[in-house]
């Protein structure tokens, strides 16, 4: 999930939470107020009502059967006396309830303020009541009126926070296409970002700092790698033509040639050596360039015809199907045809006499699989490392093919996977998807 989107949902949540506890809160405090505006109005009442029975006018308003009712046209306000048998009754005090009321053969609700009072030796009950159907059908319309309002409240306060936070980070999201556009930092260029926040400028010069540090390294890397190999093969070309030279001068005896012939040959393998390992250092430094476009079965048509004597000498079958005419885009074809030759003479190495290689290659991906000897699935993850050898009989492999291979992959952007069992096979895949 992205930073500004959890920005904007922890902001969502925390104004919800809010929100949400004023709106459980909204209908309690909406009772407190209004009842306690409605109590003091009929305590008004009853006040009124006490001084008019305090003159002497109850025997005038009560009925034969001590009771009195009375209400107005729009129902609204009641008052009721009624007669208590038990005059020994204790006085309660003011108590004010939330009552219905049927009147007219209609149910409806009132706030009642009830207290008892004496007259003339008797006791009575008096009720005052006003009604709050009004009030209750306002105060449900404010609390749906409040949910939604909060709900559109939330929903636009999200899209607005959204739209902050991604101006606010802005500056952070610019230093992060910077570090993915960086893959040849030779290439890199510094550009400051324009922001007014601290943390931000600090990181992208910080960023810039580092990439000119990595610049200065790889500069001097590349100077390195040239210096050594010069400084290297040229000392072993010199040992070569002069032992060729002592050869075909004669003028040695058995023993010493074939003493000089070994050692020619441990130049050959070291000059090897020198050459995979400048050819890794510089495709690391992206010093080949990418502007080829290459027919992946005419390239695949020649790395076989190249080795078709040692698939003969092996007694290998050799199947092909072409499902796709892949054409690769912005490519080396030098280093395509070294990737390939590698993968294929491995596949050729290490396989069984008599046993059979398939290629396969169709829009997306290239298949090469042998039935050779396999590789164990706890040497599996290493078969990249350099140096590293998967046989104990490789004889004169020095652990470079496979390495050439994996970075020569990762130049042109394919992704590349190994499966493999012994004694079954192995099945190298390039996928081409990402190139």
């Amino acid at each position: 999930m992205r930073l500004q989107l959890k920005f904007a949902i922890y902001n969502a949540l925390i104004k919800g939470a809010f929100l949400g506890i004023i709106v459980i809160a909204l209908p309690f405090l909406i009772d407190k107020i209004v009842f306690t505006h409605i109590d003091s109005r009929l305590k008004v009442h009853h006040e009124k009502v006490m001084r008019v029975i305090a003159r002497g006018g109850l025997q005038q308003i009560i009925e034969e059967d001590c009771s009195y009712d009375d209400y107005n046209i729009l129902k609204e306000e009641f008052v009721k006396i009624t007669g208590i048998s038990d005059s020994t009754m204790t006085l309660n005090g003011e108590k004010f309830l939330n009552e219905t009321w049927t009147i007219d053969n209609d149910d409806l609700p009132y706030r009642v303020i009830h207290s008892e009072f004496r007259y003339d030796n008797s006791l009575y009950d008096l009720n005052i009541g006003e009604g709050i159907e009004g009030v209750l059908q306002l105060k449900n319309l404010l609390i749906k009126f409040t949910f939604w309002l909060t709900v559109f409240f939330l929903i636009t306060s999200f899209f607005i926070d959204l739209g902050f936070v991604q101006g606010l980070l802005r500056p952070f999201y610019i230093t992060m296409r910077k570090l993915k556009g960086a893959s040849d930092p030779l290439k890199y260029e510094a550009h400051p970002i324009n922001s007014t926040t601290y943390e931000f400028k600090h990181l992208d010069h910080t960023f810039e700092q580092l990439m000119i540090d990595i610049q200065n390294a790889f500069n001097i890397e590349k100077e390195f790698i040239g210096n050594v190999s010069h400084e290297l093969l040229t000392p072993i070309s010199i040992l070569q033509n002069r032992f060729e030279n002592i050869i075909a001068e004669g003028k040695t005896d058995n023993e010493t040639a074939q003493k000089i012939f070994e050692s020619q040959r441990t130049l050959l393998r070291l000059s090897k050596i020198i050459k995979s390992l400048l050819m890794i250092s510089k495709i690391e430094n992206a010093q080949y360039i990418k502007d080829e476009t290459c027919i992946l079965k005419e390239l695949i048509t020649d790395v076989t015809e190249e080795l078709e004597d040692r698939i003969e000498q092996k007694n290998i079958i050799l199947t092909t199907q072409f499902d796709y005419a892949l054409t690769i885009e912005n490519c080396n074809k030098t280093l395509m045809h070294v990737m390939l030759f590698n993968i294929l003479n491995n596949a050729i190495k290490y396989n069984v006499d008599g046993g059979s290689i398939h290629i396969h290659l169709t829009q997306t991906f290239l298949e090469i699989k042998d039935t050779g000897t396999g590789i164990e699935a706890d040497k599996l993850p290493f078969i990249f490392d350099r140096f590293k050898r998967m046989h104990l009989n490789e004889g004169n492999s020095y652990g470079l093919g496979l390495s050439i291979v994996k970075t020569i992959a990762h130049f042109h952007n394919f992704e590349i996977k190994v499966t493999s069992q012994p004694n079954v096979g192995t099945s190298f895949i390039l996928n081409f998807n990402k190139a």
